[in-house]
């Protein structure tokens, strides 16, 4: 599944959302697996179909190891409606808020990397955070927060990503050297800083 994730995560990055969609559709043609369906509903919400992403999501939402992403996604596809339901929107906040207490890292993880992937640093920062707070050896989690310090507008904190997505790749930390999003983010700090060598 990293190697999946890794892809939907590229894709994510550039745009790409009828591979998303394409991606899971052939991946779950092996079985159904919720947290694919959650970034198949990602991606046919970038399309633009908001009712047909909701209903994607709304699928797997009493899942339980999709529960909070799921759920914050549904506020956020709902309150980019045409029609906002306001009260759809309220009683979603209130599930997100008692799915938060109860989410498991993996969940907490892909919330993280929504909130990413829509922009929202600050909070998809808080959401990883929690999980490194509570499970500091977590290289998924440390790479995410790479990837956040990347999408930062400030220099230092792009520099602070190589730093973080180095650790990870250090085997003598404890991290993994063939760990995907590491090098793939190693990878687009050089592109950013147009260094080649």
């Amino acid at each position: 599944m990293e190697e999946i994730q890794a892809r939907i995560n590229y894709y994510c990055r550039e745009s790409l959302w009828n591979s998303i969609v394409n991606l899971c559709d052939l991946e779950m043609k092996k079985g159904v697996d919720p947290i694919l369906t959650f970034w198949k509903g990602f991606g046919i919400f970038k399309l633009g179909s908001e009712t047909e992403a909701i209903r994607e999501i709304e699928m797997i939402q009493s899942r339980r190891e999709i529960s909070y992403a799921a759920t914050t996604a549904l506020v956020y596809y709902h309150e980019h409606c045409r029609v906002v339901d306001r009260e759809a929107v309220d009683q979603l906040k209130y599930s997100q808020e008692s799915a938060q207490g109860t989410a498991s890292d993996r969940d907490l993880l892909n919330a993280a990397l929504f909130y990413l992937h829509i922009n929202e640093l600050k909070r998809a920062s808080q959401t990883v955070m929690g999980v490194i707070e509570s499970n500091s050896s977590n290289l998924n989690a440390i790479a995410i927060k790479g990837w956040i310090y990347l999408a930062a507008p400030k220099p230092e904190y792009i520099e602070k990503a190589l730093q973080i997505f180095d650790s990870v790749l250090n085997e003598n930390e404890g991290g993994n050297s063939r760990h995907l999003e590491a090098l793939l983010g190693r990878a687009a700090y050089y592109e950013m800083n147009k260094s080649y060598s």
